[in-house]
């Protein structure tokens, strides 16, 4: 059985927190048995294009899997951390945990808090700095949420979907 198979078959919510098109390349390669030569003729893309998209799809199911046994949820977050952390600060770790992105982080944040004005708006290097503070106050608290943040904090864009122009004509 195929990795990615027996990840998505043990893990079927991560099928839905795939993007659409490694959705599409899991329903061509795994359920279709399709080869990536006829993948790439089908989406008109490269067999090497094809072939990193599929490696991308491994890489975010292996890190998928190894934040499964943290069990980190909202709730759990909030109600562990409210104690010692700022509602920014556990929106902030919550945006990462399931973004892994800065910048998507910093959207959502300046969305939930209406920071509108240019000195309050989050930006990447803000949050990377929040993140990373919050991360020190994690390990200083000896957190169990230390180690999956840690893990996020080394693997920065694992669950971000990047969009090529020339992947997703």
């Amino acid at each position: 059985m195929n990795l990615l198979q027996k990840i998505i078959e043990e893990n079927p919510e991560f099928y839905k927190k795939l993007p659409r098109y490694e959705q599409n390349l899991y329903d061509y390669y795994i359920i279709k048995g399709m080869n990536q030569k006829d993948i790439a003729k089908i989406l008109h893309k490269t067999q090497g294009g094809i072939s990193s998209r599929l490696s991308k799809m491994k890489r975010r199911l292996v890190f998928m899997c190894e934040l499964k046994p943290y069990n980190v949820t909202y709730e759990a977050l909030k109600g562990d951390l409210s104690k010692d952390f700022t509602t920014l600060e556990i929106e902030i770790l919550w945006a990462m945990f399931e973004t892994t992105c800065q910048s998507e982080t910093a959207t959502r944040i300046n969305y939930i808090f209406n920071l509108k004005i240019y000195c309050e708006k989050m930006n990447q290097v803000k949050i990377r700095h929040r993140f990373g503070l919050c991360l020190d106050k994690l390990k200083t608290l000896n957190s169990r949420y230390y180690q999956p943040f840690n893990m996020i904090k080394n693997n920065l864009y694992a669950l971000h979907e990047v969009k090529l122009p020339h992947f997703t004509r």
